[in-house]
């Protein structure tokens, strides 16, 4: 533990930024742990973390296949990612994909016999990690960790719009006091 300087502010938890800010650290924390895990364990399949996760959106997929863009929502990330990822993902021959009858712009992506079976494969193994996980958490505890993370997704996602025009918009370094 390093020292503090006596002069430095600390805001109070109980600060609702301070509250919050505090959450979204420990979430991020979290989620690089458990995205450094899953990284380790799919590797083992020749799967990066991020390939993994395109398998895992395509589970319950309409039989239509998925969109970029839907791949890109899901997994949080832009859609010129998600093009490498299926591109990739497609060439192993775990992809499959065509254009959209109702516009031909778009690529739909779906998984292909050797993708579902590598798919349930590596989600097999995974019950070996997953286990003590379950032990320590427990799964009533995971499945209320899952409800409030839902939540919480639903309150930002709702408010991801609302909240920038609230606010008018700060030149970095423009020495305004915050």
């Amino acid at each position: 533990m390093f020292p503090t300087p006596a002069n430095c502010f600390h805001p109070e938890p109980s600060e609702p930024a301070a509250r919050w800010i505090e959450l979204a650290e420990r979430i991020s924390v979290c989620g690089r742990m458990f995205r450094d895990e899953l990284t380790q364990q799919t590797g083992r399949w020749q799967l990066s973390g991020p390939e993994f996760s395109v398998l895992w959106a395509c589970r319950g997929a309409p039989s239509a296949g998925l969109g970029q863009s839907e791949f890109a929502a899901k997994l949080a990330v832009s859609a010129a990612q998600v093009s490498g990822l299926v591109e990739r993902l497609r060439r192993q021959g775990l992809l499959e994909g065509r254009r959209a009858e109702a516009d031909r712009r778009r690529q739909l992506w779906w998984l292909t016999t050797a993708g579902r079976a590598r798919f349930h494969a590596v989600l097999a193994d995974l019950a070996d990690w997953a286990g003590p996980l379950d032990h320590s958490l427990g799964i009533e505890r995971s499945d209320a960790l899952m409800r409030l993370l839902d939540l919480l997704a639903k309150v930002l996602r709702s408010r991801s719009g609302s909240h920038a025009a609230a606010r008018p918009a700060r030149k970095p370094f423009d020495h305004q006091v915050v």
